[in-house]
């Protein structure tokens, strides 16, 4: 059996309507009520709180190691690194360990993140859910040697993006580098998929995030007076990529899960009927082999 049928028949009995406002029949919503994280669309793990070390080992095979050529020569004796974003914990602690004559410091934008208490490292320090103005306050001008920020883009709105990269520019030292990392779902294939991200798009655009901005994380680090220096774009399908793809695909289903509570109501849809939707559209990314794009960029302050 092939890799994209492996993963298809993880799922089951998915709803061949092409409507992106269908709702989930009476016997659908006890179905999903009563099996909970176990949804019959979804793998049983889906709700896994480890989701952060999956995505973590997955971006780590996809870009060749945590370490890319272009930020390598940075981390000297002595460096100081600051990470934001998901995955702070696995990222920090992998790299830390790696790297134990560096400082680590590990900023989790969202306060009630699943970021977990790790083993104590000397050269480890961790925050969370500071508000966006004070992030880089404690860091004094050209005092930091690489910046990593890993799946931001659903947590900065266009303004906050700006405001960041210049914070950025301020802290790092002369060569000092960024590094950002981050997905670009946009898949296709059916009306319901693309509709969906469609709508997903317009509702970005009017609280003011731009749904496309990693894409254009290039130009924008250009113009905020970086130089890029790395630019790598890695396509993952979500039927045939493998274990890779349901790693992946367990971290796009835990970020709709978080944006529930927003992204539900604006949808239309009650908690469930909202569960059921995102449930669809992943079911149906997975049965017509859409895919996802994943990138990083390393750009150098001159």
């Amino acid at each position: 059996m092939n890799n994209q049928s492996s993963i298809i028949n993880r799922f089951s009995a998915i709803n061949s309507s092409p409507s992106i406002v269908s709702s989930p029949s009476t016997s659908e919503k006890q179905h999903i009520h009563s099996h909970q994280s176990n949804s019959f669309f979804l793998p049983k793990d889906w709700e896994s709180k480890n989701y952060d070390y999956n995505l973590h080992f997955a971006l780590k095979t996809i870009f060749g190691g945590n370490v890319t050529p272009a930020v390598a020569p940075r981390l000297q004796k002595g460096a100081v690194i600051v990470q934001m974003g998901s995955c702070t914990g696995p990222w920090m602690m992998d790299l830390a360990t790696q790297y134990p004559d560096c400082r680590f410091f590990g900023i989790e934008i969202i306060p009630n993140s699943f970021l977990q208490d790790f083993p104590p490292l000397p050269n480890v320090t961790f925050e969370r859910g500071l508000p966006y103005n004070e992030i880089f306050e404690k860091f004094k001008d050209n005092s930091v040697d690489y910046v990593h920020l890993r799946t931001c883009s659903g947590y900065l709105d266009v303004t906050r993006w700006t405001l960041l990269i210049q914070d950025i520019f301020r802290v790092l030292k002369p060569g000092g580098v960024i590094r950002v990392e981050d997905i670009h779902n946009q898949p296709s294939g059916t009306v319901m998929i693309e509709s969906f991200i469609e709508t997903i798009r317009n509702i970005s655009a009017a609280n003011n995030f731009d749904f496309d901005i990693i894409a254009k994380m290039g130009t924008i680090l250009t113009q905020q007076n970086f130089q890029v220096i790395e630019t790598k774009k890695k396509t993952i399908h979500y039927g045939s990529g493998g274990r890779l793809a349901e790693e992946f695909l367990l971290f796009i289903l835990n970020s709709f899960e978080q944006a529930g509570d927003q992204l539900g109501p604006m949808l239309g849809l009650d908690i469930e009927d909202y569960k059921h939707r995102v449930e669809m559209f992943c079911a149906q990314c997975v049965k017509n082999d859409a895919s996802m794009d994943w990138y990083s960029y390393v750009a150098r302050k001159p």
